[in-house]
C-alpha cells in the first residue's frame, strides 16, 4: 500500500509546485461555487467591461474580475423539433423538457449600443441586451441563426457590409454586419434553411440583402452533402473589403477522399449576392510535416522586427493561425502544434491569383459541398481587370470559386505534445509576442521573430485539466492578460520581471518585456529604468551583453599586506559621471562583512574600467580553518546599487604548516626550509635560499626547487606522494615486539640534526634517529598496547633542530607514513580466518594451542602460515530443498571452508550429485555457494564438502530433491491493471532458491511463498482474456491447468454522499462495476486550499474501504477523521476536500474527472449532560438540541441509544438544531438510562439520561383517603404557599444579583478569549529593528567567560585573578615551592593519584570536587595537550566504573558527582569560545534579545516577575490587566535643541521599568556594565512638548518620578506602585532621565521627601554615545525591581497582581474572576513569536557546517572518544553512546550556557528571562533525549508548548551525531597543533602560581592518604614521587596564604 500512497504524494507535490507557481502570475479570478462552464467572452474597450457568456448565464465583469451583473439565460422548455415560431404563441406536439442555454456567441455592437448573445436553445436564437445595463433586453426577435446543441461550431463576428444606398444627402455610408458560420446539425425544426455562412442585419437579423430571386448575403450547403460533409467554423475576421472564415472540412466531397483539411475562404464585404465567394487551402508544414487541422487564429499587426522579417510594414494586418496534427478521417486533434504566421498582404495574393487562373479556364467553380462544380470560363477581358480588390463584378461568369493553389507557410514554433486551442497576440517595442492557451489548461508565452522563427520563454499551468478558450485579450494598461478556461476567468500577469535577479537571467530570460537596467542594477520594463534613452542604460533582450568585469589586475592577492590598487576591467560599461564605489562582500554561514572603499577612479580619456584599492586587512574576514583563502565578491556599487561583480581572492599562504601543503597550492606561495614557514614574499621572510617554490609562482629559473617533490620528507617508498598504495604507507608491526623502523629520507640538508622519531601511542614514545644512505633509522621501539582490539593504528613523526639546538620541526609525512600494531589472536579465531589474513599481518594457526598467533609465539612445527586448515565444519546451509531438475543455489556456511578457490574446486555435492562452485559468491574461509546438479539415484542426502582433497565434513541436516506441484489459484480474475495478489496452493512450494510465475507471458511480482502457498501480485495486461498459470523452479519448469482472468478494470460511476463530519467514520456508497474484484481499495482526501492559502505541504488522509461481496450493489467505504483545524471560520461552509479512490493499481480521482470536491462538515455539538422526563402515553417523542445536525450526514447515519434499547429517529430539524425519536419501552430493571448519540463509527457522544414516568391506578379507597386528607391540608398549603411567595422573592432578587455577576464575568471572559484569538492569529514577530537590527553583540573577554563558568560564585575576586597574596621576604621561597609543585603537577601518575585520592575520600564534599576541577583545569591551562589527556583518562576510569556498577550507563556524565565530569565541563568551556563568538553566540543573543522585546510587550508585575507574555507557565499573569501602549519623548537636558528619544513604553508600567526601558534605547549598543543602573538616575517628567509653540525648557514644570512617594495609593494593607498611569502620563510626553541628586530647583514638584536639597541637573549625553551618566563601580545586584526598599520596608506592597495567599476571598468577589487557566494561550503567543529565533538556536549548535563554520574539533575529538570506549566495553546499545554524548555536550556546556547567556554576554537577564530562557533549555534537553514523552492533559505546559517541535528536533540531532561521526577522524598532530595554539593564546589569561596553591591545600589537607596511595602504586615509586611531594613540602614551609 504505501508503494501507490508514496506516488500519490510525489504526483501531489509536483502538481503543488506547478500549480503554486502559476498562482503567483494569476493577479485575480473568477468562477462561480456552481463551477458553470464558460464559453464566449466579450471585451467593451470603450467602458473597459468584460461579459462572459457560459451556460444559462450572462455575466458582466469589471477589470478586477468583480461581478457587476448576472443575468439568466437558461435552462428553458424546449424541444429542438418544435418550430420557432412556438415562441410567437404556436404550439408545439413534441414533449418538451428542461434544455440548457449553451451560449454560440457573443458580440459587442457599439453602433447601436448592444450586447448580441446567441444561445443553443429555441433552434439557436439570438438575443440583443442593453449595452448599457444587460438586464434589460431589446425585443426578442424569433430566428434561428446559430447552432442548437452544445457541440456544433458557430463563429460570428461584426464587420463592414453593404453600402447604404438609402442616404438622402446623398452621402454614401457603409453598414456593419453579422457574419454568421454555421455548423449543420440534422436534429431540429427545418435545420437545412439554416444557412451555413450568411451576414445578418444587427438589429432586425435579417439577411443584409435578401431578393425575391438568388440574390442573397448567406450561402446554404447542398442539402445532399450537408450529413456527410460536416464544416467546423473556427476563426473569421475582417481585412481590408473582405470578410474572411477559416473552417476545417474534408478534402473532397468525393468518398474516398476523406481526411480532413484546413480551408480559408472569403467575400467581399460590399458584395450583395456573396458572388465573389472564393476558398482555398490553407497550409501549415514543418520540415515536410503538414498540420491539417486547424484550432484557433488570431489577425493582427506586426512588430518592427517581425514585419521587417516579413517585408510589410507595422501598420498591415498580419493572420496568426495554430494548427494541430489530425488523425485521418477525424477533425479531431491528436497531439502537436505548430504556430504559423500569414501577412495578409500574401494571403490576398494567392486569393487574386487563384480567381486570375479561373478567368483564365483553369480550375473549377462553386465548392461542391455549396454549388454544383463547374470548369471555369476563360475570359481575357475580364481576367485583366481582376486585382486585389476584386469585389464579385463578373459573378455571372465565374461565381463561387473552388480555388486549387493554397495558402501556404513553414511553422514559427512546434510542440511536440501541446494542443494550442487560443492565440492572442501583443506588440512590446519592436517585437511581437504571442500567448497560447492549451487544451490542458496551459499558458505559453513566446516571441516571434521570424515567419519561421519564435522562441518560447515561459511557460504556467493556470486550469490544470481545463481548455484554454479562444479570445484572450490584453487590458489597455498592457499589464495583464484575461484567460478564460471551462470554469474560471484569469486575470494573468503579462510579465514578471522582478522574477530574474541578476543580469544574465534577465537577458536570458527571452522575456521581451523585461531588460537589465544597468545602473539600478534591476531587471525591468523600459519604462521603469531611469534615463533609458541613454546608451546601454537600459539593455533589451536580444542583441545586448550584460556589464561584466572581464579582467581584475592584479587577480588575486596575499591577505596580509598593505592596500593594493587593482584595476577593474569592465565590458558594456555605461557613461556615469558621478561616483562609483567599490564594496567588497563575504558572506558564508553567520560571518558576513561589507566593507565599502570609497578611492575609486576611473581611467584617463574615458577608456571603459574602474580602479579602487582592497581594504586593510584588520578589516578582511578571517580565512576559515582548514582553508588558505576566501573568496570575496568585489562588487562595484552606483548610487548604493550594485552595478557589476566578480570573484576576487584574498589567499594567506602562512595557513599551511607543511611544505609539501604550500608547495601544492594555487597560490604563489614558497616554503622557506629554515624557517618551517610558508609565505608568500620569500625575499622578506626567509632566513635564506633554502625554498622551495609553488608550481603557481612566476619567475621561477631552471635551478629553482619547485614543487612538494622537492620537499624534505619521509616516505616508505621511492616515487611520488600520491600513488602509494594503502599497505606501502603503513610498518605492521605485531603486538609485544619491539622493532627499527626504516623509511626514506627525502631532500635532507646538513642543518637538520638531532633528528628524532616520535611514534604517539601510550604516553607517547621518542627515540633517537639517523641518516644512513638517505634513509632514516629510528632506534627500536617496543610496540604494544593492552586493550583488546585487532589493531592500534600508531601515527609516527620524525622532527629535526636546526643545527641541533632551537624548536623541534617536523619533516613532511605526506604519505601518512604510520605503524599498524597488531594482535593476532585477537584478529581470528579459527584457523580458516587466520590463515586468511592479509599477508602484512604475519599472522599463523598455532596447532597446539588453537589460537593464531605470530610465529614466534608457537612451535615452529605447529605454526600453520599457509594450506588448507584441518577441522572443517559445516554449520548451516539453505534452502534444504529444490526441484529435481537442479539448478538451485546453495549457500554453505561454516568454518574452515578453504582459503583459495582451487581448495572447493569438485570437493562440494548434495545427496551424492556434484554441486558446481559459484566462484564470484565464494568468502573463503566461510562460505560456499554453489549451484546443485540434477538428481541422481538418492532423492536426499546430506551435503559434503571436500577442502583441498584431504579434509572433509557432512551436514547434519540433509537436503531433498522435489517436484513442486500448483493445484489451485485465488482469485481466478482480476483487473487489468494489475495489482492482485493472487495464491497458488500446492506442495513444495518453497523449493530451490529461484522462483518465477507467469500468467500467460505476463511475470507477477512480489513473491512470497511457504511450502503449501506462493502469493505474488499480478502486472498489467493489455487484454482482458484468460490465461495459462505457470511457474520455473530453478531449472524447473511446472505447467498447470489453471486460468487466471483479467477482466475490465473497476471503474466508479457513482459516490453518495460526498459529505462527512471531522470525526469521520460516516458510511459512503461507492457504486461502479468490477469492484468485487478489488483486493485493496482505499479513499484518499487533500485538503483544498484556496489559492491566497497555498501551503507547501497538503496533508493527506485515507477512508477505509470494505470489499463488496459479488451480490452486492455497491462497496461500503468510511470518510476519514480530520484536524478541526481544517474547518473554515464559516463552519456551516464546512472544509473542502479532494477526493479519489485507490483501487489496487488503479486511482480514480473524482474531483478531477467528475469536477466533485468532498466536504467535511463539524462534528455535532450537544449542551451539557441533561435529565428528561419521559411518560409514553402523554410524550409521543424525545427531543434533543443540539447543533450542525443536519450536516455531513444523512438521518441513516444517526442513531440514539437509550440505554441497551434504541430510540427511533424521525427528523432532524431543516436549521440541525434539534432532532426527534420514538424512545423504546423502559426497561424492568428501572433506573435513569443514559441517552447517547452515534453518529457514523467514530462519533459518539453521552448527552444526558432519561426518566421514565409511569402512570399508576390506585385503588379507589386509597382515592378516597387521599381526598380526606387533601381537605386537611388545604389550610397548610395556603400557609406554605404564602412564606414561598416570600422567600421566592428574596431567591428572585438574590438570583438577578447572581446573574448581572454572571454576565460581567462572562463578557470578561469573552474578551480575554477574542484577545487571545487574536494574538494567536496575529504575527506578533515584529520585534522593532532599533531593538535587533542594530545592536552590537556584547561578548564577555576570554577571562570573564570562563571565570563565570568554573567558578560562578566568585567570578571578580577570585585568587587566579591577582597576585599571590604573600609577604615579600616569602615571596622566593614560595615561587620556588609552586615550580616544583607545578613538575609534580605535570606528573601524570602523581595528578591521576592525587584525583583518585581526593575523590575516594569521604569527607570530599560536591562543591569540593567542582573546586577542585575548575583548579586543575586553571592550572593546565597552558598545557591543554596534557590536560586533555588526563581528562580522557580519568573519563575512560569513569565509564568503565559506570559500565561495570550498577548504575546504568545512560547516567553517565548526567550530574556532576566527580572531578572528571567538572572538568570535561571546563574543557569544552576554553576550547568552543572561539565558536561561540563566531558562530552559536549570534543567535543565542538574538534569542535573549527577542525574549526580553517580546515581554516589554506586555505588563511584567514588577515583584512577581510575573508577565502577560511568557514561556513558563509559572511566571504567566493569571489575571486580565488593562493596558495601553505609549511612547514618551526622552530629551537631553543641555541639549534642548536636539532631537528627542521615542521610547516605547506602557501605562502600566513602574517607574523603575520606564527607567529600564529608556536606559536600554538611549545605551542599546553599551554593554550592561558600562550603563548607568536604574538606582543612579530620576526620571522627570516635563510640563510641555517641544513641538508646542511657548515650549521653552528652563520655563517648564519638571515633576520627579518614584516607584513610592506621598501620591502612593493605598488599598487596604497594601500599597500599590506608582505607574504612568498613576502620574496621568500622556501619550508622546516629554522626560528628562537625569543623574540621581539631591533636588535643588525650586520648580520641581517632588511628592516623596520634602527635606531634599536642590542642585543644578549634570550634563546629560544619550544616543549611542559613550555613557556620561556617572555610576557606582558595583553594577551587580544593584538591578532588582523595587526602588526605595528602605521606605517601603515592613509594608505590604503590589503592583500588578496581589500575593495569591493575601486575596480577598469576600462572597460577591467572583465577578471579578476568572478560571486561570484561561490564560494559558498567551504561552503560545509567546512561543509563536519566538519561534524562529528558537529554531535558529538549535539549528545552529546542530549543525557541523553552519554556513561554512566548521565544526570546533573538540567536539569531533571527544565524541570519537566516546564511540571508541563504547567499542572496547563493547556496548551494542547506540542509546547508550547518543546519552552520553548528549550528557557530554548538550547538558554539560550548552544547557549551561542557554540558561545563563550572561556567562557569555555582558548582560543582565531578569527573573522572567531567566524562566522563559529554563523552558527553551528544558526542551533543548528533551530534543537531546533518546526516551520518548508520552504527554497527556496533565503534562507541564513547558513540555507540551514544544511537544509537536521535539521530534524535529531530535531528527536534527540525530543527524548532527551521524555527521559527525561520519567526518574523518582526527589526527594526534591536529589535535596536538590545536591544543598548543590554545594554550599559546591564553597562557597569560589566569594566575595559574595561584591556582596551584589552592590546589596544594588540598595535598596539605589529604596529605596522609595521599602518601598512602603513593606508597601503593608503582609507577609512583619508580618515580620517587613520595619524595619529590616532600620536598615540596619543606620549599612551601612558612609560606602564607593567599
Amino acid at each position: 500500500m504505501m508503494a501507490w500512497v508514496d506516488i500519490v504524494q510525489c504526483v501531489l507535490v509536483l502538481w503543488i509546485l506547478t500549480y503554486a507557481e502559476s498562482q503567483r502570475i494569476i493577479h485575480n479570478e473568477f468562477t462561480t461555487p456552481q463551477k458553470i462552464a464558460f464559453e464566449k467572452i466579450a471585451y467593451d474597450n470603450r467602458s473597459a467591461r468584460i461579459f462572459v457568456g457560459g451556460v444559462n448565464r450572462l455575466f458582466e465583469l469589471d477589470l478586477d474580475l468583480k461581478k457587476l451583473m448576472e443575468v439568466l439565460t437558461g435552462p428553458g422548455e424546449d424541444n429542438p423539433q418544435c418550430s420557432v415560431m412556438r415562441q410567437q404563441g404556436y404550439t408545439c406536439d413534441k414533449l418538451l423538457s428542461s434544455m440548457d442555454a449553451h451560449c454560440k456567441a457573443l458580440l459587442i455592437d457599439y453602433s447601436n449600443n448592444a450586447l448580441i448573445n446567441c444561445i443553443s436553445l429555441f433552434q439557436g436564437e439570438c438575443s440583443r441586451y442593453n449595452l448599457t445595463n444587460i438586464n434589460e433586453q431589446y425585443q426578442r426577435i424569433f430566428k434561428p441563426m446559430v447552432a442548437n446543441n452544445a457541440t456544433a461550431s458557430t463563429y460570428a463576428f461584426i464587420a463592414p457590409s453593404l453600402m447604404d444606398k438609402q442616404q438622402t444627402d446623398n452621402i454614401s455610408v457603409q453598414l456593419n454586419a453579422m457574419y454568421v458560420g454555421v455548423q449543420y446539425t440534422d436534429i431540429g425544426w427545418e435545420r437545412s434553411r439554416v444557412p451555413a455562412f450568411a451576414s445578418y442585419n444587427l438589429v432586425t437579423f435579417n439577411l443584409m440583402y435578401d431578393h425575391l430571386t438568388m440574390h442573397k448575403t448567406m450561402i446554404n450547403g447542398d442539402s445532399t452533402k450537408k450529413h456527410s460533409f460536416p464544416i467546423f467554423y473556427k476563426y473569421g475576421f475582417s481585412s481590408e473589403g473582405f470578410s474572411y472564415f477559416i473552417t476545417v472540412q474534408k478534402e473532397s466531397t468525393d468518398a474516398s477522399r476523406d481526411s480532413y483539411i484546413t480551408k480559408i475562404f472569403r467575400v467581399c464585404q460590399k458584395d450583395q449576392n456573396f458572388g465573389s465567394y472564393t476558398e482555398l487551402g490553407l497550409q501549415c508544414s514543418n520540415q515536410g510535416t503538414l498540420y491539417n487541422i486547424s484550432q484557433t487564429a488570431h489577425v493582427g499587426k506586426a512588430g518592427r522586427v517581425l514585419a521587417q522579417a516579413l517585408g510589410i510594414n507595422v501598420d498591415e494586418d498580419v493572420l496568426y493561425v495554430t494548427f494541430s496534427l489530425g488523425p485521418p478521417r477525424s477533425s479531431e486533434p491528436s497531439v502537436g502544434s505548430a504556430i504559423c504566421v500569414y501577412p495578409m498582404r500574401n494571403v490576398r495574393a494567392v486569393f487574386t491569383q487563384n480567381i486570375q487562373k479561373c478567368f483564365e479556364g483553369v480550375g473549377n467553380t462553386g465548392p461542391p459541398q455549396f454549388f454544383t462544380s463547374r470548369p471555369c470560363i476563360d475570359s481575357e477581358d475580364k481576367n485583366s481587370k481582376i486585382t486585389d480588390n476584386y469585389c464579385g463584378e463578373s459573378y455571372q461568369m465565374n461565381a463561387w470559386i473552388d480555388g486549387k493553389s493554397p495558402v501556404g507557410a513553414e511553422a514559427a514554433v512546434v510542440f511536440s505534445k501541446d494542443v494550442l486551442t487560443s492565440l492572442t497576440i501583443h506588440h512590446i517595442y519592436d517585437y511581437t509576442v504571442a500567448f497560447a492557451g492549451t487544451k490542458t489548461g496551459k499558458l505559453i508565452k513566446m516571441t516571434l521573430d521570424t515567419q519561421n522563427a519564435g522562441t518560447i520563454y515561459e511557460t504556467f499551468d493556470l486550469s490544470a485539466g481545463e481548455e484554454i478558450k479562444p479570445n484572450m485579450f490584453v487590458n489597455p494598461t498592457n499589464t495583464h492578460l484575461y484567460v478564460m478556461s471551462d470554469t474560471k476567468l484569469m486575470k494573468v500577469a503579462l510579465y514578471k520581471c522582478d522574477n530574474y535577479p541578476n543580469c544574465s537571467s534577465c537577458l536570458g530570460s527571452g522575456n521581451p518585456y523585461c531588460g537589465w537596467c544597468s545602473l539600478e542594477n534591476k531587471c525591468s520594463l523600459r519604462a521603469e529604468c531611469q534615463e533609458y534613452t541613454q546608451a546601454l542604460r537600459w539593455l533589451p533582450y536580444k542583441g545586448q551583453t550584460c556589464p561584466s568585469i572581464t579582467s581584475v589586475t592584479p587577480q588575486q592577492i596575499q591577505k596580509k599586506q598593505k592596500s593594493t590598487e587593482l584595476q577593474l576591467n569592465v565590458s558594456n560599461q555605461p557613461y556615469f559621471s558621478g561616483t562609483y564605489q567599490c564594496v567588497f562582500r563575504y558572506e558564508k554561514n553567520t560571518a558576513s562583512y561589507n566593507i565599502l572603499t570609497t578611492n575609486t577612479t576611473l581611467p584617463p580619456n574615458n577608456a571603459a574600467g574602474i580602479k579602487c584599492e582592497t581594504p586593510e586587512d584588520y578589516k578582511l574576514p578571517p580565512i576559515p580553518t582548514g582553508e588558505d583563502h576566501i573568496n570575496m565578491t568585489l562588487a562595484v556599487q552606483i548610487r548604493g546599487r550594485e552595478f557589476v561583480s566578480t570573484i576576487f581572492t584574498f589567499f594567506d599562504c602562512s595557513k599551511h604548516e607543511s611544505c609539501t601543503k604550500c608547495s601544492m597550492t594555487q597560490f604563489p606561495c614558497t616554503w622557506c626550509i629554515e624557517n618551517h614557514q610558508c609565505t608568500h614574499d620569500a625575499s622578506v621572510n626567509c632566513r635564506t635560499n633554502h625554498l622551495i617554490h609553488g608550481s603557481s609562482n612566476l619567475g621561477l629559473t631552471a635551478t629553482d626547487k619547485v614543487g612538494p617533490l622537492m620537499c624534505p620528507r619521509v616516505q616508505l617508498s621511492v616515487g611520488s606522494i600520491k600513488q602509494d598504495p594503502e599497505d606501502r604507507r603503513k610498518i605492521y608491526v605485531p603486538s609485544g615486539t619491539a622493532k627499527k623502523v626504516t623509511m626514506f629520507g627525502y631532500n635532507l640538508y646538513p642543518f637538520m640534526q638531532d633528528i628524532r622519531c616520535f611514534f604517539s601511542f601510550g604516553q607517547g614514545h621518542d627515540v633517537k634517529a639517523r641518516v644512513v644512505d638517505g634513509n632514516i633509522e629510528c632506534d627500536e621501539v617496543s610496540f604494544i598496547y593492552s586493550d583488546k582490539s585487532e589493531f592500534l593504528n600508531v601515527q609516527l613523526r620524525i622532527n629535526w633542530r636546526m643545527n641541533g639546538s632551537g624548536k623541534e620541526l617536523p619533516l613532511d609525512n605526506p604519505t601518512n607514513v604510520q605503524v599498524v600494531v597488531y594482535k593476532c589472536n585477537e584478529m581470528a579465531s579459527t584457523c580458516g580466518d587466520c590463515i586468511s589474513k592479509n599477508d602484512n599481518f604475519s599472522c599463523g594457526w598455532c596447532k597446539d594451542t588453537k589460537t593464531c598467533t605470530i610465529n614466534l609465539q608457537c612451535p615452529a612445527t605447529d605454526w600453520l602460515h599457509a594450506g588448507t586448515c584441518p577441522n572443517v565444519e559445516i554449520t548451516k546451509f539453505f534452502p534444504l530443498t529444490g526441484p529435481k531438475a537442479g539448478g538451485t543455489k546453495l549457500t554453505i556456511l561454516g568454518k574452515n571452508l578453504g582459503i583459495e578457490k582451487k581448495d572447493i574446486s569438485g570437493g562440494v555435492s548434495v545427496a551424492g550429485v556434484a554441486c558446481n562452485p559459484i566462484e564470484e559468491e565464494y568468502v573463503p574461509p566461510s562460505k560456499i555457494v554453489c549451484r546443485t546438479g540434477r538428481m541422481g539415484d538418492r532423492t536426499a542426502g546430506p551435503v559434503k564438502v571436500v577442502i583441498g582433497r584431504e579434509f572433509e565434513d557432512y551436514s547434519s541436516d540433509t537436503f531433498s530433491y522435489v517436484d513442486p506441484v500448483i493445484r489451485e489459484i485465488k482469485p481466478g480474475k482480476g483487473p487489468m491493471a494489475g495489482g492482485t495478489r493472487v495464491q497458488l496452493g500446492g506442495s513444495d512450494l518453497d523449493a530451490g532458491s529461484n522462483v518465477h510465475v507467469k500468467i500467460g507471458d505476463i511475470e507477477c511480482e512480489n513473491i512470497n511463498r511457504s511450502q503449501l502457498i506462493l502469493s505474488c501480485v499480478t502486472k498489467a495486461s493489455i487484454t482482458n482474456d484468460s490465461y495459462l498459470v505457470s511457474a520455473r523452479f530453478d531449472n524447473q519448469n511446472v505447467s498447470t491447468t489453471l486460468l487466471y482472468e483479467y477482466i475490465m478494470n473497476p471503474n466508479v460511476t457513482g459516490v453518495s454522499p460526498i459529505k462527512g463530519i471531522v470525526s469521520g467514520g460516516i458510511e459512503i456508497h461507492v457504486r461502479g462495476t468490477n469492484l468485487e474484484y478489488v483486493q485493496q481499495a482505499v479513499m484518499v482526501f487533500k485538503e483544498y486550499t484556496p489559492m491566497d492559502r497555498r501551503r507547501r505541504s497538503i496533508k493527506e488522509y485515507y477512508g477505509e474501504c470494505i470489499i463488496p461481496k459479488q451480490d452486492e450493489q455497491y462497496m461500503v467505504c468510511y470518510s476519514p477523521k480530520i484536524s478541526n483545524n481544517s474547518l473554515p471560520d464559516d463552519r456551516m461552509q464546512g472544509a473542502k476536500f479532494t477526493y479519489g479512490i485507490k483501487l489496487d493499481n488503479i486511482f480514480i480521482d473524482r474531483t478531477k474527472d467528475n469536477k466533485e470536491m468532498f466536504t467535511i462538515y463539524p462534528d455535532p455539538e450537544f449542551p451539557e449532560p441533561f435529565e428528561r422526563s419521559y411518560q409514553s402515553k402523554i410524550d409521543n417523542y424525545l427531543t434533543i438540541d443540539g447543533k450542525y445536525l443536519n450536516l455531513g450526514f444523512n438521518t441513516s447515519d444517526i442513531v440514539v441509544k437509550i440505554g441497551s434499547g434504541f430510540c427511533n429517529v424521525t427528523s432532524i430539524d431543516k436549521n440541525g438544531n434539534q432532532l426527534n425519536c420514538k424512545p423504546p419501552p423502559p426497561s424492568p430493571s428501572g433506573g435513569n438510562p443514559s441517552i447517547e448519540v452515534f453518529v457514523g463509527r467514530n462519533f459518539t457522544r453521552k448527552v444526558g439520561s432519561l426518566h421514565y414516568e409511569v402512570a399508576e391506578v390506585l385503588p379507589a379507597s386509597l382515592i378516597i383517603g387521599l381526598g380526606v386528607g387533601g381537605g386537611v391540608l388545604v389550610i397548610g398549603v395556603v400557609f406554605f404557599v404564602v412564606l414561598w411567595c416570600i422567600k421566592s422573592r428574596e431567591n428572585m432578587n438574590m438570583k438577578k444579583k447572581w446573574q448581572i455577576q454572571m454576565d460581567s464575568l462572562e463578557v470578561k471572559v469573552a474578551k480575554e478569549c477574542r484577545e487571545a484569538f487574536a494574538e494567536l492569529q496575529t504575527d506578533m514577530t515584529e520585534l522593532t529593528n532599533d531593538q535587533l537590527g542594530q545592536i552590537a553583540i556584547p561578548f564577555w573577554d576570554y577571562r570573564t567567560y570562563c571565570m563565570r563558568v568554573l567558578f560562578p560564585a566568585d567570578e571578580d575576586t577570585h585568587p587566579v585573578l591577582r597576585e599571590l597574596d604573600v609577604a615579600p621576604d616569602q615571596r622566593e621561597q614560595m615561587e620556588n615551592g609552586l615550580k616544583q609543585f607545578a613538575n609534580l603537577i605535570s606528573n601524570r601518575t602523581f595528578l591521576l593519584v592525587f584525583v583518585r585520592t581526593l575523590e575516594g575520600h569521604k569527607k570530599f564534599n560536591m562543591r569540593e570536587r567542582v573546586n577542585v576541577a575548575s583548579l586543575i583545569s586553571v592550572a593546565l591551562q597552558t598545557k591543554m595537550e596534557y590536560a586533555t589527556d588526563i581528562l580522557k583518562t580519568l573519563l575512560a576510569e569513569l565509564i568503565e566504573k559506570s559500565v561495570e556498577g550498577k548504575n546504568h550507563p545512560k547516567l553517565l556524565l548526567r550530574r556532576t558527582e566527580s572531578i572528571a565530569e567538572k572538568m570535561l565541563t571546563n574543557w569544552f568551556t576554553f576550547l568552543l569560545y572561539k565558536f561561540l563568538k563566531e558562530c552559536a553566540g549570534e543567535p543565542l543573543f538574538m534569542l535573549y534579545q527577542a525574549i526580553k522585546q517580546q515581554m516589554s510587550k506586555g505588563p511584567v508585575d514588577s515583584i512577581t516577575s510575573e508577565a502577560r507574555y511568557s514561556l513558563s507557565e509559572d511566571k504567566l499573569i493569571r489575571q486580565h490587566v488593562d493596558y495601553k501602549p505609549m511612547t514618551v519623548n526622552i530629551l537631553d537636558m543641555e541639549q534642548f535643541g536636539q532631537q528627542s528619544h521615542p521610547v516605547k513604553v506602557l501605562d502600566c508600567d513602574t517607574i523603575s521599568q520606564v527607567k529600564e526601558k529608556i536606559l536600554d534605547a538611549i545605551y542599546k549598543n553599551a554593554p550592561f556594565s558600562s550603563r548607568p543602573t536604574k538606582q543612579q538616575v530620576d526620571l522627570v517628567l516635563l510640563s510641555g512638548q517641544p513641538g508646542d509653540p511657548d515650549f521653552n525648557p528652563k520655563l517648564q514644570v519638571k515633576t520627579i518620578l518614584s516607584d513610592i512617594d506621598s501620591s502612593t495609593k493605598v488599598e487596604g494593607d497594601f500599597k500599590r506602585f506608582n505607574t504612568l498611569a498613576h502620574y496621568k502620563v500622556a501619550d508622546q510626553a516629554c522626560m528628562v532621565l537625569r543623574p540621581k541628586q539631591v533636588p535643588s530647583l525650586p520648580d520641581i514638584t517632588v511628592a516623596t521627601v520634602k527635606s531634599f536639597d536642590y542642585r543644578r541637573f549634570d550634563n546629560e549625553t544619550y544616543g549611542s554615545r559613550s555613557p556620561a551618566l556617572s555610576r557606582a563601580a558595583t553594577t551587580r545586584g544593584g538591578h532588582g525591581d523595587i526602588e526605595m526598599a528602605g521606605l517601603i520596608s515592613g509594608t505590604k506592597t503590589y503592583h500588578l497582581v496581589k500575593q495569591h495567599d493575601q486575596e480577598s476571598n469576600k462572597e460577591g468577589d467572583r465577578g471579578s474572576k476568572m478560571v486561570s487557566e484561561i490564560y494559558l494561550t498567551r504561552l503560545l503567543a509567546t512561543k509563536g513569536t519566538l519561534q524562529q529565533f528558537v529554531d535558529d538556536l538549535f539549528e545552529r549548535i546542530f549543525s557541523t557546517s553552519h554556513r561554512g563554520t566548521c565544526l570546533p574539533l573538540a567536539i569531533k575529538y571527544m565524541f570519537d572518544f566516546l564511540d571508541d570506549q563504547a567499542l572496547l566495553h563493547n556496548i551494542q546499545d547506540q542509546d547508550v553512546v547518543h546519552t552520553w554524548k548528549s550528557n557530554s555536550l548538550p547538558l554539560r556546556f550548552w544547557v549551561n550556557v542557554i540558561k545563563n547567556p550572561n556567562f557569555v554576554f555582558d548582560i543582565y537577564k531578569s527573573n522572567i528571562v531567566d524562566s522563559c530562557l529554563s523552558v527553551v533549555a528544558q526542551n533543548f534537553m528533551d530534543s537531546c533525549s533518546m526516551s520518548d514523552h508520552k504527554l497527556s492533559k496533565d503534562s507541564p505546559s513547558s513540555k507540551l508548548l514544544y511537544a509537536k517541535d521535539i521530534p524535529t528536533y531530535k531528527k536534527w540531532v540525530d543527524r548532527y551525531y551521524h555527521d559527525i561521526k561520519m567526518m574523518p577522524a582526527i589526527s594526534d598532530q591536529d589535535i596536538t597543533a590545536m591544543m598548543n595554539e590554545e594554550s599559546r593564546s591564553h597562557s597569560e589569561e589566569f594566575n595559574t602560581s595561584a591556582a596551584l596553591y589552592e590546589l596544594y591545600k588540598y595535598v596539605e589537607a589529604y596529605n596522609d592518604d595521599l602518601i598512602t596511595a603513593l606508597e601503593d602504586d608503582e609507577f609512583a615509586r619508580n618515580y620517587r614521587l613520595i619524595q619529590k611531594l616532600e620536598s615540596v613540602h619543606v620549599a612551601m614551609r612558612g609560606s602564607s596564604s593567599c
